[in-house]
């Protein structure tokens, strides 16, 4: 069950936030170039999720640093489960990941030709 804690922030379909990180390791020998990210350093990209209340609520770390962070998202648990949710429960990311009705990133502003 989704528990809704976006009241907190005034957003209150909002349950959480997700995002990747980079955790530098030392190169290893097998697969070595999977793991070079784009900063060309090598490293696991962790993906997490957390609460209004700072908590983790879920973590992944199975993919190597060259792995974007929508690839790692369309692939998680969470994923699933935000997207067979029955509420109007909503996940906050970055513009990394795309949007979709269970997760809301910055909107773009739109560059126009005068």
């Amino acid at each position: 069950m989704l528990k809704i804690s976006g009241k907190k922030f005034h957003f209150p379909s909002a349950i959480g936030a997700i995002d990747c990180t980079h955790i530098p390791i030392l190169k290893p020998f097998i697969h070595a170039d999977e793991y070079v990210n784009r900063k060309n350093f090598a490293s696991i990209n962790v993906q997490a999720t957390c609460n209004s209340n700072e908590e983790f609520t879920s973590v992944d770390v199975s993919w190597p640093g060259y792995v974007h962070d929508s690839q790692i998202w369309k692939n998680s648990d969470i994923y699933n489960v935000m997207k067979w949710n029955r509420t109007s429960a909503v996940l906050l990311g970055d513009s990394g990941y795309g949007l979709a009705p269970w997760l809301m990133t910055p909107f773009r502003i739109a560059e126009t030709a005068e």
